[in-house]
């Protein structure tokens, strides 16, 4: 959304527009990341003393409209704090997001009047429909850099391989080399390759993936028990794990990891797959006809 200079049957503060005498709307948008989820943080600056005073008694928002064109994600973020944040899963948006801030009536204003008008508007009062834009703020562009080595990319610390042992029936997990190896069956491995490719794939991140980190878990329980864990170091698996921890606010020291509850910190450093592969079912996703 492109902030473009327009009119207004109304007296609106905007840079370069002349309504107001001294009244000034300012704003500001920024970003960090917060776990699996983006945490947007937004600021506004008024100089107006009536509109203030109509924001405290709730007819006028602080408005941010917020939008990322390549996924389609748009939003609009209506507070009374001056300083507010906002969150979203950090899936909702990717590139350029664009956040522009304004000030809008949430209710109908009659014979809206400010002592702060300029010349050309003094006495004259309006009536301001809800939706209304009294003040422009600033327009700010945002790349959102995801981290590129995420847990959600199962591709960063795992690697799928078939299992040639032609007796093989059972999955098997491998933590020796850069990554983690998950061994499948021929059969199976060539099914969850075709499958990968489609909307089901968070059905088997909880039926392949999160088991595997289980196990995994539970080796680093048992060695951190051993104060074995230094083993572990040179894996950059490992140390993928102990970054996303870091993000996450998990423990993910040994003292922490020999009394890790495995279940729940699986599903934490995943994103709750079991949740997303329910949701993916349930959805109608990968449904075949009778």
């Amino acid at each position: 959304m492109q902030i473009k200079n327009k009119y207004y049957p109304y007296p609106v503060i905007a840079y370069g527009n002349d309504s107001y005498d001294g009244s000034a709307f300012v704003t500001d948008a920024n970003y960090a990341h917060d776990a699996h989820n983006i945490k947007f943080q937004l600021q506004a600056s008024l100089t107006d003393d009536c509109l203030s005073e109509m924001i405290s008694n709730g007819t006028v928002k602080y408005a941010h409209h917020i939008e990322c064109q390549q996924t389609c994600f748009r939003v609009l973020v209506l507070t009374d704090k001056p300083i507010d944040e906002f969150k979203i899963h950090e899936s909702k948006v990717n590139g350029l997001v664009q956040i522009c801030s304004f000030l809008m009536a949430d209710r109908d204003i009659q014979n809206y009047s400010n002592p702060s008008f300029s010349r050309d508007y003094k006495g004259f009062k309006f009536n301001i429909d809800r939706g209304c834009v009294l003040a422009i703020g600033n327009q700010v562009n945002m790349i959102i850099n995801k981290e590129k080595e995420e847990l959600a990319n199962t591709s960063s610390i795992f690697s799928i391989r078939k299992n040639m042992d032609p007796v093989a029936t059972e999955l098997q997990v491998s933590t020796t080399g850069a990554k983690i190896v998950i061994l499948i069956p021929e059969k199976t491995c060539n099914q969850y390759l075709n499958v990968s490719t489609t909307t089901l794939l968070p059905v088997l991140h909880a039926m392949v993936i999160q088991p595997a980190l289980m196990q995994v878990l539970f080796e680093l329980k048992e060695a951190a028990q051993k104060n074995e864990l230094y083993n572990y170091d040179e894996f950059r698996w490992y140390r993928a794990l102990r970054r996303t921890a870091e993000k996450l606010e998990i423990k993910f020291d040994e003292e922490a990891i020999a009394s890790i509850d495995v279940f729940k910190t699986a599903q934490k450093f995943l994103d709750s797959p079991i949740m997303k592969a329910m949701e993916t079912i349930c959805s109608g996703d990968g449904e075949t006809d009778d």
